[in-house]
């Protein structure tokens, strides 16, 4: 895992591999949201 690339993420979600990509996702979607 790139747990490096996510700080805040890895914290809660050491255990679950899926749940790290959920969240990623959920950043990614933030991130653009902003831009736009």
């Amino acid at each position: 895992m790139c747990k490096n690339l996510w700080p805040d993420i890895k914290q809660e979600n050491e255990d679950s591999p899926k749940g790290i990509l959920l969240k990623q996702v959920e950043y990614l979607n933030q991130q653009m949201d902003e831009k736009i």
